[in-house]
């Protein structure tokens, strides 16, 4: 199309010469039909020159519809990736580590594990169902924490000492699994091995420790309503906080965390934690 305009256009110039008083010497006859000649190649020039509009439109139309369904994929790539604002897991994205608590229900086992998630250590709860017993209420108090949390998870409500949220994988009960970013090793196990020889800074340690969890149970009171209960639901000798490789601690892995009317017994608990472990 692109060559049948230029010739046209060439042909019209030259014709144009010819009529409009060179020296060539030209018949009536031949005028007229070079003058309807002209005519015909304007008459293609214009054509052509609408059919590269048409032609243009019909590509930009093509490129929206293009960007369109791109921008569709991008959407679903997306919410595969992500429940919401938080990572969709697969299992083959957590790499297991050493097992940190457990707790028998009716329905079968919970169980926090230490797992390496995304290239980051990170700790995994999973349950594993007694196929022989039927508990529906256990397995939703179960998944209902999971909520508590994921709600304390967001930029504007979580706490530096408040475990958040990672990711989960969504699904039957022994099928889904939730990760948290929480530290892995026990908060008066880590502090007993640190500075060994040193009472003062052991001593520093403890005190810093021990004000950072506090601070935590005190922003779940009265910013969120909500009370951390130590050792609600583990055994007396199991862990109650975890902290991290930096000493960091973290509450509220170990389904502790309950309505702040039960606050009062809260208080009582926090302070048994800090008494029998500092």
């Amino acid at each position: 199309m692109y060559s049948l305009i230029e010739k046209a256009t060439i042909y019209a110039k030259q014709i144009d010469t010819v009529i409009s008083g060179s020296n060539i010497m030209v018949d009536d006859a031949l005028q007229h039909r070079l003058e309807r000649l002209f005519v015909v190649f304007r008459k293609i020039e214009a054509l052509v020159a609408k059919e590269a509009k048409k032609s243009l439109k019909r590509s930009l139309w093509k490129l929206f519809q293009l960007l369109t369904c791109i921008d569709m994929r991008l959407s679903c790539v997306d919410s595969s990736r992500y429940v919401g604002e938080f990572r969709r897991l697969r299992h083959s994205d957590v790499r297991k580590l050493e097992m940190i608590a457990q707790r028998t229900l009716a329905a079968g086992v919970i169980s926090w594990t230490g797992a390496r998630v995304d290239g980051e250590v990170m700790v995994v709860r999973y349950i594993e169902a007694d196929s022989s017993q039927q508990s529906s209420e256990d397995n939703s108090l179960s998944r209902d924490y999971t909520e508590v949390i994921r709600g304390l998870s967001t930029v504007q409500a979580s706490h530096p000492h408040v475990v958040q949220l990672y990711g989960l994988r969504t699904g039957p009960p022994e099928a889904c699994f939730s990760a948290f970013r929480a530290g892995t090793h026990d908060v008066f196990d880590f502090l007993r091995r640190s500075a060994e020889n040193d009472e003062g800074v052991r001593a520093r340690r403890c005190l810093l420790t021990s004000y950072k969890i506090l601070d935590a149970s005190w922003y779940l009171k009265h910013v969120h309503n909500l009370a951390w209960i130590p050792g609600n639901v583990l055994p007396d000798n199991a862990r109650v906080v975890t902290v991290d490789d930096a000493g960091e601690p973290q509450i509220g892995l170990f389904d502790d965390i309950v309505d702040g009317q039960r606050w009062e017994r809260g208080i009582q608990d926090n302070l048994n934690c800090h008494w029998k472990g500092f």
